[in-house]
């Protein structure tokens, strides 16, 4: 074979490898194309319908609030954990939200409210606990909710009498759009029970004891 034939039969031999890859990008550009147009569609159908696009703000608010609220809980539950204590022993208080359920309104509690001021001592002191000094202050995403008020922290555990009966959970909650407490859209998570394994041995023997 010459050379001329060579670099021939080359040249084809690249054409036909980078077929099928002008097929994908032509493919891929097409795919682009239909995706942008069902946006700017439903962009502008969502501009005609204001009452749907409030509605889907408020769910994406609704399931950010429901992730902080999970994120704040497995923090919370490691520090338990890492430091065998119940939840109430690492915030020194029994409830950490009594101040922000004692607001008429949390969005009109001020940074330097009760609320607010107990509510991030605490955040403060959980974060330390979970992930060390070394790790420095929580994210300021985590200290408030979607709707920039401060979490309700209640420390129920704190009330176990048996390992199995009579416990309730730590809970976080969020006001939610209203800012009320305790009202239908409040978003509520538990935080995992830990009672330690000592904790857990005086629980069962007390249980034992007064059946």
């Amino acid at each position: 074979m010459s050379a001329s034939q060579a670099s021939l039969w080359a040249a084809r031999r690249r054409a036909a490898l980078m077929r099928p890859a002008r097929w994908f990008a032509a493919g891929a550009a097409c795919l682009v194309l239909v995706a942008g147009g069902w946006l700017a569609f439903r962009e502008a159908r969502l501009q005609r319908l204001p009452g749907q696009t409030a509605q889907a703000v408020a769910a994406l608010r609704a399931e950010q609030a429901m992730l902080r609220l999970k994120h704040l809980a497995l923090a919370a539950n490691l520090a338990k954990v890492l430091n065998n204590s119940l939840l109430a022993d690492i915030t020194g208080e029994l409830s950490t939200e009594q101040p922000c359920v004692l607001e008429p309104r949390l969005d009109q509690a001020g940074p330097d409210s009760p609320c607010a001021a107990r509510w991030d001592r605490a955040l403060g002191v959980i974060w330390a606990k979970a992930f060390g000094p070394q790790a420095g202050p929580p994210p300021d995403w985590l200290r408030r909710d979607p709707w920039g008020r401060p979490v309700l922290l209640n420390e129920g555990e704190s009330v176990c009498q048996s390992p199995v009966v009579n416990c309730v959970n730590d809970t976080l909650r969020s006001a939610g759009p209203d800012g009320v407490v305790n009202t239908a859209d409040d978003l509520v998570a538990s935080i995992p029970a830990f009672l330690g394994p000592e904790l857990h041995r005086r629980a069962v023997e007390s249980a034992r004891q007064n059946p």
